[in-house]
């Protein structure tokens, strides 16, 4: 798998697999953990996923299905732009390593979506390079 290199250094793999709408419904639980382990055999070793995505529940089945693999993977998760925020951020972040079964995340983000009224107020909002990474969160 060809690997790209970061602006801040760090060298990952150049495509990924992400977790959109998996953990949503148990009857397709069987074929997403298959193809997290598939694409994991073949070098997808980059996993986004998101606390939104299936309110967590994907975030749980990339656990199951790679959580022994862990020191292979670099995990991405995002927070709610809603959690945007110094005061929500760290706590969003330590409920996705619970779920993911892991002590860190390569990168957590936040959703880039428009803001509404039930989002972080705007000076409360990190920017991209206050937190860049959560290693041992």
């Amino acid at each position: 798998m060809k690997r790209v290199t970061l602006p801040d250094a760090e060298v990952v793999p150049s495509m990924g697999q992400g977790t959109w709408k998996m953990g949503e419904r148990a009857e397709r639980r069987s074929d997403e953990i298959a193809a997290l382990r598939a694409g994991v055999e073949l070098g997808l070793t980059l996993i986004d996923t998101a606390e939104m995505y299936g309110d967590g529940a994907a975030e749980t089945l990339i656990c199951e299905a790679v959580g022994s693999l862990r020191d292979q993977l670099f995990l991405v998760s995002k927070a709610y732009p809603q959690n945007a925020s110094r005061s929500r951020l760290a706590g969003v972040c330590e409920a996705s390593l619970m779920r993911l079964g892991t002590d860190r995340l390569e990168r957590e983000d936040t959703q880039p979506w428009p803001r509404h009224k039930d989002e972080a107020p705007e000076q409360e909002s990190l920017d991209a390079t206050s937190i860049p990474s959560w290693r041992g969160q």
